[in-house]
């Protein structure tokens, strides 16, 4: 009888195991990167890239209505660089896009590196960039590097972004850029 009631017992804890075991899967599934994630993250980046092509077309045409695309239309959004901060789309188009961008006759934008980093329904971009252009007055070509990290948000499905810091590339000049 004492056989039977060990048994039994051993039968029960044997029972619950697969449930806790199972509960314990269930929970570590939800926390640790899975496939799923991982293709939806890498789906995010091809739009993101897109994104980013339209980002560098926006700057090497200056058209509206590409720059209207790419940038959130719903949420504040910001462009700090290194001549100040630009507040809202209309000032950043008056301003980076026209009065900046604008001073150049023609311009080319290329990204040397880009990370992307998706977390759910928002996203950001570290890069690095090289921009080539003739200037307007002068008909002087001119290069300049730099670094830019992007905030994007998802939009109806669609990428957009709300901020753009901007700067040169890291000084290795000693008491410079602290």
């Amino acid at each position: 009888m004492n056989d039977a009631k060990t048994n039994r017992k051993s039968v029960r804890r044997a029972r619950r195991l697969p449930g806790f075991a199972g509960w314990v899967l269930f929970a570590l599934l939800l926390v640790l990167p899975g496939n799923a994630p991982a293709q939806s993250s890498s789906a995010d980046e091809v739009k993101i890239n897109a994104l980013l092509a339209k980002y560098r077309q926006s700057v090497d045409s200056l058209d509206p209505a590409l720059i209207s695309e790419v940038w959130s239309s719903d949420l504040p959004v910001s462009f700090v660089h290194p001549l100040g901060t630009d507040e809202g789309l209309s000032q950043i188009k008056s301003d980076i896009f026209g009065n900046i961008m604008g001073m150049f006759s023609k311009r080319d934008l290329i990204f040397d590196t880009t990370a992307i980093h998706v977390n759910g329904d928002s996203a950001w971009v570290e890069l690095t960039w090289t921009f080539h252009a003739i200037w307007k007055d002068t008909g002087e070509p001119v290069t300049t590097q730099g670094r830019e990290t992007q905030v994007l948000v998802r939009e109806q499905g669609n990428w957009r972004l709300v901020h753009v810091h901007y700067s040169g590339p890291p000084t290795t000049i000693a008491r410079k850029g602290v």
